[in-house]
Order: structure tokens, then C-alpha cells, then sequence
């Protein structure tokens, strides 16, 4: 997976300073925590990290791109992972009945399972990514994609497909995804979150 660090252009920061300002009128406060949340790291510019995996208990092949990126910077490149269910990239599938490896990432202001506005910006600001693959929503496979009768079904909206650095999560947090088999939910499958705060 391919890691990039996404900065800020002192020319562009009064958007962010602004939006602040805008912020602390609110009545929640949510949008002010989340604009001002620590991105972590320990010299100025650098950031912390989150954990990051991926359970698959259901009887299909997950397919699906997902990044981190903070959305107000328009020079950034977002942090972007996929998972294909080819024949073509065994290392990169998230098969039947399995988990992912651990990633462990640089920390953004939104950590995204292939939601719209993730899309739009990862396929305009990142290099050496499949954007065949770099759709919407988690597509489910019955099959491998080579295989001619391949059937899939597409999971949008979900609880959790968005969350937010200092509302959902902060830096050093472990986020789990779980996909479970559920009949009652649109294509079959329900996404369960786990978000396990830091321990110091």
C-alpha cells in the first residue's frame, strides 16, 4: 500500500482558519473538534499514525478502495489501499473468511471505505492506483472477476463508510472493520466498526 504525507500550502491555510472561525459558532462543536483534532507527530508538519484492518466473514470476495486524505487540502495526495478479486494480485484480495494484515498509516482528518467524495478526490490526486477498481461503495464477488459468471452485488451507505478524525477517531487509534452476512441488510452483508482508542 502507498503512503504519502499530505501538507499544508500557507496560501491555502486561511480556507481551514476560516472554516475554524465558522466552526466555534456552531451549536455542536463537532465540525470545530474534528477541523482542530491532533494530527500527532512530534515535529511540526509530521503526523501520527492509526491502525487500520479488515475482517471478512462473509462468503464473497471484498472489493474496495480505501484511504485516509484531509478534504480542505487541494494540493494533498490522500493515503489509498485496494483489494481486487482477480487472478491477477492474489496478495491484494480480501478473501472468504479472512482478515487483512494490520496497516498501520499516517493519520488524516477522514478515513474513508470508498465513499463519493474520497473517490473524487483520490482519483484526481493519486498515482499508481487501479482506477478500474477506484469506485464507489465495497463490491461483494461470488467469484473470482476472471471468471465469466462472476456475479457481484454492491453495499453504499453504510454505517461507518465515513469517519471523522476528532469526532470518530483520533491519532493511534485501531479501527476494525468486520463484514458479517446479514439478510436483513442491502447486499447481504452488515459492517460492524470497532474503534479502539490509544492506550496512552
Amino acid at each position: 500500500m502507498t503512503t504519502h504525507v499530505s501538507r499544508w500550502v500557507g496560501r491555502r491555510s486561511w480556507r481551514w482558519l476560516a472554516l475554524v472561525a465558522l466552526s466555534v459558532a456552531g451549536c455542536d462543536g463537532t465540525l470545530f473538534l474534528h477541523l482542530t483534532a491532533s494530527l500527532g507527530g512530534t515535529t511540526p508538519g509530521s503526523r501520527g499514525t492509526i491502525k487500520l484492518s479488515f475482517v471478512n466473514n462473509t462468503p464473497y470476495f471484498a472489493v474496495f478502495s480505501f484511504g485516509l486524505y484531509d478534504p480542505l487540502d487541494e494540493t494533498g495526495t490522500p493515503i489509498v489501499g485496494q483489494f481486487f478479486a482477480d487472478a491477477d494480485n492474489p496478495d491484494q484480495r480480501l478473501e472468504r473468511y479472512t482478515s487483512s494484515d494490520v496497516y498501520t498509516v499516517q493519520t488524516g482528518r477522514v478515513l474513508s471505505l470508498g465513499d463519493r467524495e474520497f473517490i473524487e478526490y483520490a482519483r484526481t490526486r493519486s498515482t499508481g492506483i487501479d482506477t478500474e477498481t477506484l469506485a464507489e461503495g465495497i463490491l461483494f464477488y461470488d467469484q473470482l472477476t476472471s471468471d465469466p459468471d462472476a456475479q457481484s452485488t454492491l453495499l453504499y451507505g453504510f454505517d461507518g463508510q465515513v469517519l471523522q478524525l476528532g469526532i470518530d477517531f483520533v491519532t493511534g487509534s485501531e479501527i476494525i472493520y468486520t463484514f458479517e452476512p446479514d439478510e436483513t441488510q442491502p447486499a447481504g452483508v452488515r459492517v460492524e466498526v470497532e474503534i479502539i482508542p490509544p492506550t496512552s
